[in-house]
């Protein structure tokens, strides 16, 4: 039986205006506009993300209209750390990666989004989501460790479900 779900990865490409629809939908929840020290969800950012780290994006649609996204960062374990020990902000450590981390150089994965529209949620697809972006990402890579942010304990679970499937070393940024 066919899905109505679809993934930008299963096409390997897709528009960037999926990526900004994605954004408006991941701003209603991550509310990076009022917060300094969180990445902001703009186009600004979008475009710099589309061009560099475009795989890293996840756009998941419903019968071809854009209900959310999920989003990763390639990153290294001296910038991961920094972040991790409150030495820079998520917005200081987004800078970092975008000047110095390519996909030949990184050795650990930033689980930085995650957003599906309310009616859509619990349908496991944040989780299919980072998998089918994280899978093709880390298959060269070994001793390779995931990190994030706690904002809930349903976030959490996200982040934990995600590690235990990819059996991979999990370490989180309390707040």
């Amino acid at each position: 039986m066919k899905s109505d779900y679809t993934f930008s990865s299963d096409k390997g490409n897709y528009p960037f205006q999926d990526m900004v629809k994605a954004d408006e939908i991941a701003e209603k929840f991550f509310h990076t506009d009022n917060d300094p020290d969180q990445l902001k969800i703009n186009i600004k950012n979008d475009k710099r993300i589309y061009a560099k780290f475009r795989e890293c994006e996840n756009v998941i649609k419903y019968k071809n209209q854009v209900i959310g996204e999920t989003f990763i960062l390639p990153c290294t374990k001296k910038i991961m750390n920094e972040f991790l020990e409150n030495k820079i902000t998520e917005a200081e450590m987004f800078e970092k990666i975008m000047k110095n981390v390519t996909y030949k150089n990184f050795d650990c994965v930033y689980l930085c989004l995650a957003d599906v529209e309310p009616k859509h949620r619990w349908k496991w697809l944040a989780t299919n989501g980072w998998l089918k972006t994280i899978i093709p990402l880390i298959k060269s890579k070994s001793n390779l460790v995931l990190f994030g942010r706690t904002f809930s304990k349903k976030w959490d679970d996200l982040l934990k479900s995600t590690a235990k499937i990819l059996k991979l070393k999990l370490l989180l940024k309390r707040h």
